[in-house]
């Protein structure tokens, strides 16, 4: 990794309160550029007050860390065909294996059913329909004097 690459900025930045999803350029000699991901969330330190960024994650940060990736993943797509059509404009050649996409990817990149979008609309994020989901479950109730569980 270059000197150039290693100081870089992230390509994209995701958040979602204090979790993100940062996507990066990375070079491979043999196929060229591709992109990788970091997930950290943020805290402030006591002691000092200075922000840090840590690679731990609470169960809802990892709720909200899924959501991020998700459109971390449908992003990286896109930044992938940007290499691909900067290297063929440049003349390098085309990367030794190229990965067909699963019915599954293909899925999520669609608009959920019912969400009345405009083939032009832009999709809502992940973040979007787990808050819409939440805001439309009914509330669950505890069963009295019953501790939850510190099992998995």
């Amino acid at each position: 990794m270059s000197d150039e690459t290693k100081n870089a900025p992230p390509l994209q930045t995701f958040r979602d309160g204090a979790v993100s999803v940062k996507l990066w350029r990375q070079e491979s000699p043999d196929n060229g550029p591709f992109v990788s991901a970091t997930i950290g969330r943020t805290y402030r330190d006591q002691a000092t007050g200075e922000y840090r960024e840590s690679r731990s994650l609470s169960g809802t940060d990892m709720l909200k860390a899924q959501a991020l990736l998700g459109e971390a993943h449908r992003e990286a797509g896109k930044w992938r065909q940007y290499f691909r059509e900067v290297g063929r404009q440049q003349g390098a050649p085309e990367p030794q294996q190229s990965e067909p996409v699963s019915e599954r990817d293909a899925a999520l990149q669609q608009p959920l059913p019912g969400s009345d979008l405009a083939p032009q609309a832009q999709a809502p994020t992940m973040a979007q329909h787990r808050d819409a989901a939440m805001a439309n479950a009914a509330p669950t109730a505890k069963a009295p004097g019953r501790e939850p569980s510190r099992e998995p």
